[in-house]
Order: structure tokens, then C-alpha cells, then sequence
């Protein structure tokens, strides 16, 4: 049986609109949640690419089948 490792990012900062935001009309900057965030801003791409750069490195040659969640703890702000 294979195993993969997935990592789970929460909303982020980025270039552009998402296609779900285009057809809800919804322009709200994200940026806007920075305040309320627990490390006072959203998650940035680098942030996700950190993890992707973790899992693939040999730092992780003994982790299977894990879920990194990069949310920042920012979850708590819904």
C-alpha cells in the first residue's frame, strides 16, 4: 500500500482572484484578516511552499502519509 504526505493550506494571500470569488462577486482583500490572525497576517505562498520544500527534502524521508495543515492557528478567527 502507498502512502503520500498532503500539505493543507488555509486561505492565503496571493496574486489575483480566485474563480469561486469571481462568480460570488466577492473582492474582499484578504489582507484585511491580517489583525485578527494569530501571527498577524494570512498565510503567504512561501509559507506553503516551505512545507511542499519540507516533505520532499530528506528531513522527511521517514514521514508517510501525513497531512501538514499551514494554517497559522488561523482557523480560531471564523
Amino acid at each position: 500500500m502507498a502512502y503520500v504526505n498532503i500539505v493543507a493550506p488555509a486561505c492565503r494571500d496571493g496574486h489575483g482572484t480566485s474563480a469561486r470569488e469571481r462568480r460570488g462577486g466577492y473582492r474582499r482583500d484578504i489582507r484585511s484578516l491580517n489583525d485578527v490572525m494569530p501571527f498577524g497576517r494570512v498565510c503567504q505562498p512561501e509559507d506553503i511552499a516551505n512545507a511542499v520544500c519540507y516533505f520532499v527534502s530528506d528531513r522527511a524521508s521517514y514521514v508517510t502519509g501525513e497531512k501538514l495543515n499551514v494554517w497559522g492557528g488561523g482557523q480560531s478567527w471564523r
